[in-house]
């Protein structure tokens, strides 16, 4: 059996990291979209008392945000294993 060479060993054990982080961040995106589901269900309910509804918006809103940025390191991450893949793989990248 033969081995990568060392280079492309560090890429692709860099390409790993990269997306055992990008999974992690993916589990937390799916926490807040689930979050978000919930607590547009609780505003729809409490019609009749409009300062509950307004306290669960307000904290979807942070949610929001929250989800957002979590996006934003996707993204980032998507293009760092990008730009990392024929290096570790000798493939081309998809989001070229």
């Amino acid at each position: 059996m033969t081995f990568p060479d060392d280079a492309t060993l560090l890429a692709r054990g860099r390409y790993a990291t990269l997306g055992a982080s990008k999974r992690d961040h993916m589990k937390k995106l799916h926490g807040f979209m689930g979050r978000l589901t919930d607590q547009a269900r609780v505003v729809l309910r409490y019609d009749e008392d409009a300062e509950v509804a307004y306290t669960v918006f307000m904290a979807m809103q942070g949610n929001m945000d929250e989800a957002a940025a979590t996006i934003g390191q996707l993204a980032e991450l998507t293009k760092a294993m990008d730009e990392l893949k024929p290096a570790a793989w000798g493939k081309e990248s998809k989001h070229e």
